[in-house]
């Protein structure tokens, strides 16, 4: 991704691997990386692969307001994940899209919009899945350096896990990966 301006960002808050910034509206982003394990599909039972997990929450000052596109807010939610990942070229990192609102694939497409305007499909790949069970769907992407030589053995583990966390869910319809 694009280096961003600094003068570009909002003022971020850091603790550990999260960060947090108050937006013009007033709205509190929480951006976050945190470990996640995704199943070796060629290890033992119990064997896993260490990636990281992307995310961020906001909460609006006012929740009954339509949200305003604000360019400063994204490019300062993508500066903390391009800091890290350019700390971690080598890494692998998932994304999943909160549904409890059924708007996770509109993040999803949003975050990939947000993605490929900063030039991140230049230097990542990301590969998605999305999983239709009941009346709901879940959406995750797995984005890792188009170098990065353990890529394909990210891709299978990514792909394996969700293949073996939806087995034992009930109203599983339909596992999509692209």
């Amino acid at each position: 991704m694009k280096t961003s301006s600094l003068q570009n960002l909002y003022d971020l808050v850091q603790d550990g691997q999260s960060s947090t910034f108050v937006n013009k509206t007033g709205d509190e982003y929480l951006v976050y990386i945190n470990t996640y394990f995704l199943m070796d599909p060629d290890g033992e039972e119990g064997d896993y692969i260490e990636v990281y997990m992307l995310g961020f929450d906001c909460k609006q000052v006012n929740p009954d307001k339509r949200r305003i596109f604000d360019a400063k807010t994204r490019k300062t939610i993508l500066s903390v994940f391009e800091t890290f990942m350019q700390k971690n070229p080598n890494d692998a990192f998932v994304y999943v899209c909160d549904n409890s609102d059924n708007f996770a694939r509109n993040r999803r497409v949003t975050f990939g919009r947000w993605f490929n305007e900063e030039g991140g499909g230049i230097i990542y790949e990301r590969f998605h899945s999305s999983i239709k069970f009941n009346d709901s769907s879940l959406y995750s992407s797995l984005i890792v350096k188009q170098d990065n030589p353990d890529k394909d053995n990210f891709l299978r583990a990514f792909r394996f896990t969700i293949k073996q966390i939806m087995t034992g869910a009930s109203g599983v319809e339909e596992i999509e990966h692209p």
